[in-house]
């Protein structure tokens, strides 16, 4: 055989024993000699490999998510600040601040919606086809690449952040101006 796989339901000491019986020879003196084989030696570098991969994901991922987030914020802003007469003339026939950033923000809302669910499709159509090709590529099952809970939270927070804050500033500046000032600049 070129592997053994023994289940192992953690917490079980009867169950990691079978396993280093399988693994490993125990001698007289307490030592194990490890049985190794190519199977064993190929699993052991992928998972090397993948411990030494987590930081660099890590940090690749963010580096995109600031990217991301700082191309959206832009193109919320720039969107609002061109608008910047529509919300002189609020202002003029009495609409306040927080009126105006209602108005805003369901723009913003919006547009950070469509971009997070597409790039929550993106993701997951790459992801299925990563872990495809690692599968076809070790010639068994693996999902190296998930997509859990915590990153789905995180891109709707920053989507959810970035829609504010992307509001809040553009608006919070003009609306500081007097009507007047506001509809002249153009």
């Amino acid at each position: 055989y070129n592997g053994a796989f023994v289940p192992y339901a953690g917490g079980h000491s009867e169950n990691l024993e079978k396993a280093l019986d399988v693994m490993a020879v125990k001698a007289d003196d307490d030592s194990y000699y490890v049985i190794s084989n190519t199977l064993y030696e190929k699993i052991t570098r992928i998972s090397n490999t993948v411990s030494n991969m987590q930081k660099v994901f890590l940090y690749v991922g963010l580096a995109i998510a600031a990217f991301a987030a700082l191309l959206l914020f832009n193109f919320i802003s720039v969107s609002i600040t061109d608008k910047m007469h529509e919300i002189g003339v609020l202002r003029a026939v009495g609409a306040r601040g927080v009126d105006v950033f209602k108005i805003f923000f369901s723009e913003s809302f919006i547009i950070s919606l469509i971009c997070m669910v597409l790039s929550l499709a993106g993701t997951v159509v790459l992801l299925i086809y990563l872990n495809a090709e690692v599968t076809k590529a070790l010639s068994f099952s693996m999902r190296l690449l998930v997509f859990g809970p915590v990153s789905f939270g995180m891109m709707v927070a920053v989507a959810f952040a970035v829609a504010i804050l992307g509001t809040f500033i553009p608006v919070f500046r003009i609306s500081r101006k007097k009507p007047v000032d506001s509809m002249r600049a153009l």
